[in-house]
């Protein structure tokens, strides 16, 4: 996989925010630096969403930060370190919504640097469908498989201030559970891009797909 540039700013600046900083427990080491044919993990989510022709990228890291910085070395995105990790998902959530808000966005997309399937495609059907509802009230975009939504997520601005509340590990559930109605789910056709590494049989399973996602 190539590295691709980022297009030049969206007349509404959409953001996007790949989440690294777990410690992988269940993995037993950090998934994100897990290794197919010489490309750490977290390259394909990242090199997924600068395709896709986001504002900007950032990846919020943690305890491997200097590892993860040096795997994307190559590539236009930010490393940020989450020093407060160990809180949970919430406190990287609110690290990168403060800088999506410092860099003026007008909507920023989550992402999970463990899901590798997630295609440039699905990143871009998010911030098109915002764009073209986002007049009738629409704040909040996710996709769905099969009727069962998931990640990555875009939030509208306007719901920024509400991820200073989170806490621990829960993420934005509480935040898209008080939005339903402001919800617009995208059907996703693509059998793989929900798929997250947890655990060395799910990575065993997931290498030969990853291998022929490189010669793409």
């Amino acid at each position: 996989m190539k590295p691709i540039s980022p297009s030049p700013q969206f007349p509404i600046p959409i953001t996007g925010i790949i989440l690294a900083a777990g410690k992988s427990s269940r993995m037993g080491q950090p998934k994100v630096l897990l290794d197919v044919a010489g490309q750490p993990l977290i390259r394909f989510s990242t090199l997924a969403a600068l395709k896709a022709k986001l504002s900007s990228l950032t990846i919020i890291s943690g305890e491997w930060h200097d590892q993860i910085a040096q795997a994307v070395a190559d590539l236009p995105v930010s490393v940020i370190h989450n020093q407060h990790a160990n809180e949970g998902m919430s406190s990287s959530l609110r690290l990168g919504i403060n800088l999506a808000k410092q860099r003026g966005a007008r909507a920023c997309i989550i992402i999970l640097g463990d899901q590798p399937f997630v295609s440039h495609s699905l990143i871009t059907s998010l911030w098109t469908t915002y764009r073209q509802h986002r007049m009738q009230g629409i704040r909040i975009v996710r996709p769905t498989y099969d009727g069962m939504p998931n990640h990555p997520v875009l939030f509208d601005a306007s719901l920024f201030p509400e991820f200073e509340a989170l806490r621990g590990d829960e993420g934005a559930r509480s935040i898209v559970a008080a939005h339903q109605s402001a919800t617009m789910l995208v059907p996703c056709q693509e059998p793989l891009w929900h798929l997250d590494i947890d655990t060395m049989d799910a990575w065993e399973r997931a290498k030969p797909h990853l291998l022929r996602r490189l010669k793409e």
